[in-house]
């Protein structure tokens, strides 16, 4: 009986938990289908959608790209290392694990002022361009992705890799035969996390990419500071929350028996 009085306050404590976090996007949802910002609502109503500002899907656009590229980039730089802190021995491993995890320790806005100096004395040419936005969004991302493969990799036992090499696989062969099949968890979770963290990425492109270029979440920002808080604000943001989860989602149930849900 006590267990059963335990297991219904832990459901109904988690359900709470779930609502005050999704609380929110329900609010925005609201909004989006009013044409006023008052609660309850008098009328719903779709014009927001037709209010929506072009400059708002072309951010949208340069966001689906910056999170494809820095998810991408992750992947090629985290294997090696990956494969470096869990299968070798190196001096100042420790070191240089701490170096990698140092942006992440640091304050965003810190470390993208810290980036936006060393452009402005060195690489002023990547000031205000997609590259120059990508740069600190995939080293900043790192950490994700590293993690994610690396408790991937250590369920790995090496012995199978010593196996098929024994059998005569070269170590290329090894990898995509034997290694990549049993990371894919580990590679699919930390994409998701990846592509959904810097395709809304904000202290970057506000940064270093001011006013000529944005993502979807700057844009919103900017539209928030110049118009104020109006219904077509709700929509951009709400449509921004629907295609980062959508993707997620998607990826998710194609590849779920893979993931077994490391998010």
């Amino acid at each position: 009986m006590r267990i059963k009085i335990t297991k219904i306050l832990f459901t109904i404590y988690s359900f709470t938990i779930a609502f005050i976090l999704f609380y929110p996007t329900i609010q925005l949802a609201i909004v989006a289908f009013t044409d006023d910002i008052n609660f309850p609502p008098s009328r719903f109503s779709l014009k927001a959608f037709e209010e929506i500002l072009w400059p708002f899907w072309v951010s949208l656009r340069f966001s689906i790209a910056l999170g494809l590229l820095v998810t991408v980039a992750n992947i090629l730089m985290c294997l090696p290392l990956a494969y470096l802190f869990e299968r070798y021995k190196i001096k100042g491993k420790t070191l240089l694990e701490m170096l990698i995890f140092m942006p992440f320790i640091f304050p965003g806005i810190s470390y993208m002022s810290a980036m936006f100096i060393f452009y402005l004395w060195y690489f002023p040419q990547l000031m205000d361009t997609f590259i120059g936005i990508a740069i600190p969004t995939i080293i900043f991302n790192t950490v994700y992705m590293l993690r994610s493969i690396r408790a991937s990799l250590s369920m790995i036992d090496p012995v199978y890799e010593e196996a098929a090499m024994t059998l005569g696989a070269s170590p290329i062969k090894t990898f995509f035969k034997i290694d990549l099949p049993l990371l894919l968890p580990g590679l699919l979770s930390g994409s998701l996390i990846v592509f959904a963290n810097s395709s809304t990425a904000f202290i970057a492109p506000q940064v270093l990419g001011r006013k000529i270029i944005s993502t979807a979440t700057k844009q919103i920002f900017d539209d928030m500071g110049e118009y104020g808080l109006l219904p077509f604000i709700a929509v951009e943001a709400l449509i921004v929350e629907a295609l980062v989860m959508g993707i997620i989602l998607i990826i998710y149930f194609l590849f779920r028996k893979r993931l077994s849900f490391r998010l």
